[in-house]
């Protein structure tokens, strides 16, 4: 593997087998998470269009989310086959948010939708450890993990490498963290039972990287405006 159209397709053949794809994307900031998921989804959809299973399009305006209520009202409306990402995880399924009200529902509404509409789910995270252990464990097909971006614009790129969960049932830890982490140090990566493939991708044209920014700043802040006035509303109960 290496183009973001080979994991597409991979990922479309997985939904025509009747199942539900669960990403996680991570990398530090601004190493292009949210190119990659905008490439991603683009492209999982163009396939999908080509095999004749969906005639969706990607709309950023829908298949983005920056806060729970998007979530929850995507996973209601979305056409079988759809494509969505949750572009700040950090906000929605945080591992240290396991006991909000809230993140508990999505979670359950998550499984039991999972052979209804068979659709792909993912989350942007810097790190793949602060996702909630329910999803990270029990849920997640592939992690996506960014390490390089080079340059911005034409000529920009960026590399990251995919892992699938270890499907060992007798594995306590599917993603064999002590394994990987030695394999990771000797740079024999590749030897990983969880290893795909490298994926490489390109940055976003002029046009579409400007409407993604536009979309992108008016729903965060969206959300920072409903979690102050959460936060607020909390503290004076307290």
């Amino acid at each position: 593997m290496s183009t973001v159209r080979e994991l597409a397709e991979l990922i479309v053949d997985i939904q025509v087998a009747d199942w539900d794809i669960v990403n996680v994307v991570t990398g530090t900031p601004g190493v292009g998470k949210s190119v990659f998921n905008f490439w991603l989804t683009y492209e999982i959809y163009s396939v999908a269009r080509e095999r004749g299973i969906a005639n969706i399009y990607f709309n950023p305006i829908r298949d983005l989310w920056f806060s729970r209520d998007e979530v929850n009202d995507w996973l209601d409306d979305a056409e079988q086959f759809s494509t969505g990402a949750a572009d700040e995880g950090v906000g929605m399924f945080y591992a240290r948010d396991y006991h909000e009200p809230e993140q508990k529902a999505l979670l359950k509404k998550m499984d039991r939708m999972r052979e209804e509409k068979n659709f792909v789910f993912s989350i942007l995270i810097p790190n793949f450890f602060s996702v909630d252990s329910h999803i990270r464990n029990g849920r997640v097909s592939f992690w996506i993990h960014l390490d390089e971006r080079k340059g911005t614009g034409k000529g920009g790129y960026a590399h990251g490498t995919v892992y699938q969960k270890d499907e060992n049932n007798f594995a306590k830890d599917p993603w064999n963290l002590t394994l990987n982490s030695r394999l990771f140090r000797q740079k024999r990566l590749d030897k990983s039972p969880n290893y795909v493939g490298e994926i490489f991708f390109e940055d976003l044209p002029a046009d579409w990287k400007e409407v993604y920014k536009l979309v992108k700043k008016d729903k965060r802040l969206l959300a920072e405006l409903d979690e102050w006035a959460e936060a607020k509303k909390l503290g004076r109960a307290s």
